[in-house]
């Protein structure tokens, strides 16, 4: 085979991967900013003003978001407080995939946050627009699974350990 051979083989297979991808593209935008995607008021609110540093107390706020009063230590799983979650926020989080439910508590009526639990470096788990607002409101310790660290933002003031 001749260079003008492969550069012909390489040319068809880009423009094969370019339309594979252009309907991947066209399905995410269909799914996430033109299908009307069902925005319903949660279950259940959460009035975590009311609850006593007595006593454990828990309430799930969405997806793997859990909001933990334990003996007046507040803990916060895989915090997404934020309509839309997904990549770092870029041109107001335009990738990101929409919360089927809102969030079950208004952003001041969440408390100071201690610790912030993060499961594993998925941004639906890892939702840095949501560190963000945690980091306005608190200062609190962040814990991240091992090799984690350099995907969190320098804006992101906080005491950072890893486990693992």
């Amino acid at each position: 085979m001749t260079n003008n051979h492969l550069r012909h083989i390489f040319i068809i297979f880009i423009i094969i991967s370019l339309s594979g991808c252009a309907q991947y593209s066209r399905d995410m935008l269909w799914e996430n900013k033109i299908k009307p995607t069902p925005y319903d008021a949660p279950d259940h609110f959460v009035r975590p003003d009311r609850w006593s540093d007595e006593y454990v107390t828990y309430a799930w706020l969405g997806y793997a978001t859990v909001l933990i009063n334990f003996y007046g230590t507040w803990i916060i799983t895989d915090p997404v407080l934020l309509d839309r979650i997904g990549p770092p926020v870029v041109f107001d989080n335009l990738f990101g995939i929409k919360r089927i439910t809102q969030l079950p508590l208004a952003d001041n009526e969440l408390p100071a946050v201690d610790i912030v639990l993060v499961s594993h470096p998925h941004f639906d788990h890892l939702d840095l627009a949501s560190l963000r607002l945690l980091n306005e409101s608190a200062n609190y310790n962040l814990v991240v699974p091992a090799l984690t660290k350099d995907l969190i933002g320098k804006e992101i003031k906080t005491s950072l350990s890893s486990t693992g």
